[in-house]
C-alpha cells in the first residue's frame, strides 16, 4: 500500500506534467490539487462563453479567483487531439481565426495557478459567415462619473461588439463610440469621451443613447458606423435606448429644498390670444405655482406691462405678487423691492424687468436681493442687438429658517430668435453671468433657475452646456424624473388648441429637449426633478392649471 506521502508525490508530478505540456492536451482531473493548502483554495470551474463567426470562434469566460492565467483550447476532436491553444494571463477571452465554416469545433479553457488547473465544460461550435444573430433587450444604466453601463442579451454569429453612442437617438449628434470588443461580450462600460462632458457627462441632465453593433467581417479594423449594412453583415440595435451619466443625489450634509422655475407668458404676448390673455388666465398661473410646493420660485415673462385689471390695474409682475401672497396661493413673497425692480430701467434705455424670485417666508429669509443688466452688469452692450430691451435678471441672498444655511439664488429670461449671432449671444450672456454670479456668491451654493431659450441639441456650446463647464449640475440628472418626454414649452409640434395652448401635450418618441433649466452649483445633486404636466384622466391638458405657453419645471436640490 502506497503511504500518503507517495500519492502526494504523484499527484505533484502529474501537476509538473500538465504545466510543461499545455499545447499537448494533458490535464489534471477537474479538481486535483497539488497540496493540503491548494485544496484548500481549490479554483472554480470556469464560466465559458462561446461565439461562432466568419471562419472564426471566440471564447469568452468569466475571471477564476486565484487564477494566475488561462489557456483557451480549440479541436476539430471531442477528445482534443492536437488542439489550437492560446494562452493568457488575465486577459478573459481568446479568438481562433483562419477556421473552416460548416466544420464543427469543441472548445475549453483551462484556469490554473501555481499548483493546479481546472477546466470548463465543453462546448461548440460550427463557423458561419451570416448574418449577426439579433440582440435581445438592452438595458443603459448610470455607471459613476461620466459613464454609463451597456448590457444585453443574445447576439451571436458574430467577430465582434462594440457600441455606438451620443446625444440623440440616431447617435449622430455629439457621436462617440466604444472601439470593438471580443464577440462574446454581453456588457461595456462606457466612458463619455473628455470632450462630450460638458454636454453628456455627469450633471449635464442630457441623456446618452446608445446602440449594440456587431460585425460578423474578418476585415482587420471594421467600422463601427451608424448605419446598419445587410451586405458588410453589420447589425444595430434599434434607437432608444438610452441612459444619464453618472447620476448623484444630494450630499448627507445638505438641506433639503424644493425649488421651481417658470415662465408665465407676458401680457403683451398673449394679448390677443381668446381666452389665454393674462385676465383669463393669471389665476391659473397662480394656482400651478402654488400646487408645486415649491419653497422658492423663479418666474420669467413677469413683465411690466398693464394687465388691465379691473380695480387698480396693475402691471403684471405687481398683480401677481399680489396674487401669490394670498395664502390660497401660497403666501409668496417677492424678493425684491418696487425700488429694486425699477432701478435698473434706464430713460434712454428702458429694460424688460421681467424675471423674479418669490418665496415662502416660512422657509427662506431674504438677506439681500438686486438685479442685473446683461448690458452693462455682464459687459454685453456692444453685442447686443439694437432695439433690443435689456433683459434683467433677477438675484437674492437666502438663508433657510430650519438650518441657518445660506444660498443665492437667480432668475433668468434670455434672448429670443434663432441664428449664429444669437446662439453667441446667449453664450456669451451665460458665460458672463456665470462669472458674475462666482464673484456675487464666493464659496455659497448657487440657484439658478432659468428660460435659457437655447437647446444643446441645436446649438453647439449652448448656455446649458456653459454653466456645466462652470461647475453646474443640471438638477434633471437624476433618476426620479419625470415628464421628460415633454418639450418644457408646448408651442413645439403642437397639433391642437391655439399657439402655445394645445388641447393635448406632444409626447415625444424620446427625451424631449428643453429650453427651461434648473440648475445648482455648489451643491450638486437633485433628489428628483419633474417637467410638470397636469393632465386629465383623457390625457388633454387640466385647464385648471394650463396658465402659460411653458410648464412649470421644480425640483428638491440639496443646500449645502
Amino acid at each position: 500500500m502506497r503511504t500518503i506521502r507517495s500519492v502526494h508525490a504523484v499527484v505533484v508530478a502529474m501537476v509538473l506534467a500538465f504545466t510543461g505540456t499545455a499545447t499537448s492536451g494533458a490535464l489534471l482531473p477537474a479538481g486535483v490539487v497539488g497540496s493540503a493548502e491548494a485544496a484548500a483554495a481549490a479554483l472554480s470551474t470556469p464560466v465559458i462563453k462561446v461565439v461562432y463567426g466568419d471562419r472564426t470562434v471566440t471564447v469568452g469566460w468569466k475571471k477564476v479567483t486565484g487564477a494566475l492565467g488561462y489557456t483557451a483550447q480549440l479541436s476539430r476532436s471531442s477528445s482534443f487531439s492536437s488542439p489550437t491553444t492560446i494562452s493568457t494571463a488575465t486577459r478573459l477571452s481568446a479568438v481562433f481565426p483562419s477556421l473552416i465554416n460548416g466544420a464543427k469545433y469543441y472548445v475549453r479553457v483551462i484556469a490554473r495557478d501555481s499548483a493546479t488547473s481546472v477546466r470548463s465544460v465543453v462546448k461548440t461550435a460550427v463557423p458561419d459567415d451570416g448574418y449577426p444573430v439579433e440582440i435581445g433587450e438592452v438595458r443603459v444604466t448610470s455607471a459613476g462619473d461620466h459613464a454609463i453601463k451597456v448590457s444585453w442579451a443574445g447576439g451571436g454569429r458574430a467577430t465582434r461588439v462594440g457600441i455606438i453612442a451620443g446625444a440623440d437617438s440616431t447617435t449622430e449628434s455629439y457621436h462617440f463610440d466604444s472601439g470593438w470588443y471580443p464577440a462574446t461580450t454581453r456588457s461595456i462600460l462606457l466612458t463619455v469621451p473628455a470632450k462630450w462632458r460638458d454636454v453628456l457627462g455627469t450633471g449635464s441632465g442630457n441623456p446618452i443613447y446608445v446602440k449594440v453593433a456587431q460585425t460578423n467581417s474578418r476585415a482587420s479594423k471594421p467600422a463601427l458606423s451608424r448605419t446598419f449594412s445587410l451586405q458588410d453583415s453589420y447589425r444595430l440595435t434599434p434607437a432608444g435606448m438610452f441612459a444619464l451619466a453618472g447620476l448623484r443625489a444630494p450630499a448627507a450634509d445638505t438641506s433639503a429644498l424644493k425649488v421651481a422655475e417658470y415662465n408665465v407668458l407676458s401680457v403683451n404676448a398673449s394679448a390677443k390670444v381668446a381666452g389665454h390673455t393674462w385676465r383669463d388666465r393669471r389665476k391659473t398661473v397662480a394656482t400651478n405655482i402654488a400646487a408645486s410646493g415649491a419653497d422658492l420660485v423663479g418666474l420669467e415673462e413677469l413683465a411690466t406691462g398693464w394687465t388691465g385689471v379691473p380695480g387698480s390695474s396693475p402691471r403684471q409682475w405687481e398683480d401677481m405678487a399680489a396674487l401669490l401672497a394670498s395664502p390660497a396661493y401660497g403666501g409668496y413673497a417677492i424678493a425684491n423691492t418696487t425700488a429694486n425692480l425699477y432701478a435698473k430701467a434706464s430713460a434712454d434705455y428702458p429694460g424688460t424687468v421681467s424675471s423674479h424670485l418669490f418665496y415662502d417666508p416660512t422657509v427662506l429669509d431674504v438677506l439681500d436681493s438686486g438685479y442685473i443688466s446683461p448690458r452693462t452688469d455682464l459687459g454685453l452692450a456692444s453685442i447686443w442687438p439694437a432695439g433690443e430691451a435689456d433683459r434683467y435678471i433677477a438675484w437674492a441672498h437666502l438663508r433657510m429658517t430650519s438650518s441657518g444655511r445660506t444660498f443665492y439664488a437667480a432668475s433668468a429670461h434670455f434672448l429670443t430668435g434663432a441664428g449664429a449671432s444669437k446662439d453667441a449671444l446667449r453664450t456669451a450672456e451665460a458665460t458672463a453671468l456665470s462669472d458674475y454670479l462666482d464673484r456675487l456668491a464666493g464659496d455659497s451654493t448657487i440657484v439658478l433657475l432659468a428660460d435659457l431659450n437655447s437647446s444643446f441639441a441645436r446649438t453647439r456650446n449652448a448656455p446649458s452646456t456653459v454653466f456645466v463647464a462652470d461647475g453646474y449640475y443640471d438638477a434633471a440628472a437624476t433618476a426620479r424624473r419625470s415628464g421628460s418626454r415633454y418639450s418644457t414649452e408646448n408651442s413645439s409640434n403642437q397639433t391642437s388648441g391655439v399657439s402655445g395652448f394645445p388641447t393635448r401635450p406632444y409626447r415625444h418618441k424620446y427625451v424631449s429637449s428643453r429650453i427651461d433649466y434648473i440648475m445648482v452649483k455648489g451643491s450638486p445633486g437633485a433628489k428628483s426633478y419633474a417637467n410638470q404636466l397636469h393632465l386629465t384622466a383623457d390625457g388633454t391638458f387640466d385647464a385648471n392649471y394650463q396658465g402659460s405657453d411653458h410648464n412649470i419645471q421644480y425640483a428638491i436640490i440639496g443646500i449645502r
